[in-house]
């Protein structure tokens, strides 16, 4: 045979085997698709039971709660948590102060929650070299400084910042009253320092008290924040004991500490009076019936007296500012025969009494 002819023979099988492969598929065509079919299911399967085992869970929010609170709420979800840190604070100690991953983030089943927790001192139980010796940092004086100036330099040093707040009537409202520690301490990178800022001077509104009595207004006044002082005038209008009039008047809004001086009654003044007055006698009088009354109808002064020219008359502590005087004097004559006769006369005179 040639060698053309071996391969035109083999070029013929090649054809032959060619369409017994395309008749075998066109017989059994679903068998390769079934194939396909079968590793497609499998690797899906595959992915569905990788999801079930990564379960992810919405982290509880636990800042605020005690470290027992906070551990039994993340244990019930199935995660752990692990206390990274302890830090100074005004927070109850035990209190939990930060978390991460925060409230709401999604995380998966079984996975750690670290926490910050309240205490008396500032401990980092993540810090792998903690007998080594921690870098020292000076602390920056910021008393003075605005609340923004201080916290940004704290920062810079590198120092945690806490910030609480009060009234001050000698410090401007956003400045800073005091701190801790004081400036010019050295203290491991990463403490807390505690810095008071102020508010300004607390306003307070004024009551009213007109009309109070002392202690009853003292109490008003000094509760609201105030100073008070107290002065005493006498009233015809206000009983004794209570407040006639007040320094500021009340719905008046003032600065805390302000002194409001309340004026307090002493009933009406008791004022007495004196008279004094010396009565030229009628010519021929011998004696005199006199009597002194008062507006008030009191007679202050009065009796018998034998007179020569005058009569004096006088009162004092006398509880009102006049009254009248009235005198009878007896007058004697003698007539031309030597005889003497008697007679009276009586005036009245209209009188004001002199203040003592």
């Amino acid at each position: 045979m040639t060698i053309m002819g071996i391969v035109a023979l083999a070029v013929i099988v090649i054809v032959i085997i060619y369409l017994i492969v395309g008749a075998m598929k066109l017989i059994n065509p679903g068998k390769s698709n079934e194939s396909q079919t079968t590793q497609t299911e499998t690797q899906t399967e595959s992915q569905t039971d990788s999801q079930d085992t990564e379960k992810m869970i919405a982290v509880e929010n636990v800042c605020g709660q005690t470290k027992e609170e906070a551990q039994q709420t993340l244990e019930a979800q199935g995660l752990y948590m692990f206390e990274a840190a302890q830090q100074k604070s005004d927070q109850p100690a035990g209190t939990i102060l930060e978390q991460d991953p925060t409230g709401g983030s999604q995380v998966l089943e079984g996975s750690t929650v670290n926490v910050i927790v309240a205490g008396d001192q500032n401990v980092d139980y993540t810090d792998d070299n903690k007998d080594s010796e921690t870098e020292k940092v000076v602390v920056p004086s910021v008393k003075g400084y605005l609340e923004k100036d201080a916290v940004n330099a704290l920062n810079n040093a590198g120092l945690k910042v806490v910030k609480n707040y009060q009234y001050s009537d000698s410090v401007d409202a956003g400045k800073v009253i005091s701190q801790t520690p004081a400036g010019g301490s050295s203290v491991d990178s990463g403490t807390t320092v505690t810095i008071v800022v102020s508010q300004g001077q607390k306003s307070v509104n004024v009551s009213s008290v007109l009309g109070d009595t002392k202690d009853k207004a003292s109490n008003k006044l000094t509760g609201a924040g105030l100073k008070v002082a107290v002065k005493e005038a006498y009233s015809d209008s206000v009983e004794a004991g209570k407040v006639i009039s007040q320094s500021i008047a009340g719905g008046k809004t003032v600065p805390a500490g302000t002194t409001v001086t309340i004026t307090v009654s002493l009933g009406p003044e008791q004022v007495s009076y004196s008279f004094s007055k010396t009565y030229a006698a009628p010519e021929g009088a011998v004696s005199a019936s006199y009597s002194l009354t008062g507006s008030d109808g009191v007679s202050y002064d009065g009796g018998d007296e034998d007179v020569s020219g005058s009569l004096t008359i006088s009162a004092s502590d006398m509880e009102c500012a006049s009254g009248k005087v009235t005198i009878t004097w007896t007058i004697e004559t003698i007539d031309d025969e030597g005889l003497s006769d008697t007679t009276t006369k009586t005036e009245t005179h209209s009188v004001k009494f002199t203040k003592q």
